[in-house]
């Protein structure tokens, strides 16, 4: 996977875009829902994604508590599926941009 953009201001709101990679794109399956899993030093956070194309998720970046870069797990989950980790990515947060 791959975040756009790569950093955010602590106070998070901004739109994060999410391109998948071949290997992350599921079969033409519409119950799979995909999650960002957020894990910091001091706090996680989780932000659910909306398609918004075959390869493209986009998800509201949420708040942190300090200037750190954190792990960024994209997690999927379907009905009669266990959920699990898809990708991962580093992200930063900053003061201010």
């Amino acid at each position: 996977m791959k975040l756009n953009p790569q950093q955010a201001p602590l106070y998070g709101e901004c739109v994060l875009t999410v391109q998948l990679c071949d290997e992350e794109v599921c079969e033409e399956d519409e119950d799979v829902e995909f999650y960002l899993l957020f894990s910091g030093s001091t706090q996680t956070h989780v932000s659910s994604t909306v398609r918004t194309s075959h390869v493209t998720l986009q998800a509201i970046c949420p708040a942190h508590d300090c200037c750190e870069t954190v792990r960024v797990t994209l997690c999927s989950a379907a009905p009669g599926r266990p959920a699990g980790p898809v990708g991962e990515e580093r992200f930063g947060f900053v003061q201010d941009l």
